[in-house]
């Protein structure tokens, strides 16, 4: 009997590792995906300033910027479509792995006080209620840089005569595009993910997928109970 409990502990670790090791690699090819984005953006905007010295590039600058704007637009939102992406993969990873700690959990009660994680397979969350910069399926630096592009996209096509007309007013309509833009985008990534979290719960509800949800009055007791129980043969085998 023990040595099945120890062989089926070795595969949950080899498993648990596997897990681990998947979720790493997602994070990476986050993190790349957003520096060669930066990189790009760097990269064209000390080319368009350095090609402004030219007089030819001056004359047709509004036709450049568009074009310009317009396709490292469509990169940056379909990186941070990624992103979005590889965030879900991620913490559907890290779901099946706390379903692991739930087994090492049951299997052995004393462990409860020193999990980092939740030993359940229905945390961590999808969403994020905060509109701040802490969402989750979306880089900070991505979604600021595509409110760039997106001002100057607009501005480019629209609001290119007021930078010699008014100069206040043009201004003032760079920043009201930008935060509409950047707004838009942290909209867009809350209806997305509430939408994933909505339709997962139906389907975890349907097929019971969720086999251990977290609780965390349970928890709570699980770690006082175990704290006792540890005071208790600490005091036992000081008697002894």
């Amino acid at each position: 009997m023990k040595n099945k409990e120890e062989t089926i502990a070795q595969y949950f670790l080899a498993e648990l590792n596997l897990l681990e090791n998947r979720a790493t690699r997602f994070e990476e090819n986050k993190s790349n995906r957003i520096n060669f984005f930066i990189l790009l953006f760097g990269i064209t905007l000390a080319g368009v300033t350095s090609g402004m010295q030219s007089e030819v590039v001056r004359e047709n600058s509004q036709l450049i910027i568009t074009y310009i704007s317009f396709v490292l637009l469509v990169i940056g939102l379909l990186s941070l479509n990624s992103q979005i992406e590889y965030s879900i993969t991620i913490v559907t990873l890290y779901r099946k792995s706390g379903r692991i700690r739930r087994w090492f959990l049951d299997n052995n009660k004393e462990i409860a006080p020193y999990l980092i994680f939740e030993p359940a397979d229905d945390k961590p969350s999808y969403i994020r209620h905060k509109l701040s910069l802490s969402w989750r399926g979306a880089e900070p630096t991505l979604v600021i840089l595509n409110a760039v592009l997106i001002t100057t996209l607009l501005i480019s096509l629209f609001g290119y005569r007021l930078l010699n007309s008014d100069f206040y007013i043009f201004l003032v309509l760079c920043f009201v595009l930008f935060f509409l833009s950047y707004f838009i985008q942290i909209f867009w990534i809350q209806f997305k993910l509430n939408d994933l979290q909505k339709r997962r719960n139906i389907i975890d509800k349907n097929i019971n997928r969720v086999i251990f949800p977290f609780d965390d009055k349970i928890m709570t007791a699980m770690i006082e109970k175990s704290l006792k129980e540890q005071k208790k043969n600490k005091k036992s085998q000081k008697g002894k």
